[in-house]
């Protein structure tokens, strides 16, 4: 026990300059391991600031109903082209008859 005591007394500069170096290292490799606190925070807030912006977006059920009305308008708008086709060639044809006259 007494010889450890001596070669402490002896090389305790050298033995507190690698507890220093370990302790370095360690603390080193935990900090870039592990994420800081003010990452995790701003992540955190990111993730609100996504989560509220996803709140004001359209549901799938909301889309589906868009596109069956959108499908329904397009049907809507079809059948009055058919109509001011047939309502343009009445008049193409009154015209036609006023301008004989």
């Amino acid at each position: 026990m007494m010889e450890i005591l001596e070669i402490i007394k002896q090389h305790w500069g050298i033995i507190l300059t690698i507890a220093g170096l370990l302790a370095s290292v360690f603390w080193l490799k935990m900090d870039s391991r592990y994420a800081k606190k003010t990452a995790i925070n701003d992540l955190e807030q990111r993730v609100t600031e996504i989560e509220s912006e996803v709140k004001h977006l359209p549901s799938a059920k909301d889309v589906t109903e868009l596109r069956v009305a959108l499908v329904e308008m397009k049907g809507e708008a079809k059948e009055l082209r058919t109509e001011t086709k047939m309502l343009r060639h009445l008049v193409a044809l009154l015209t036609e008859k006023e301008v004989k006259k």
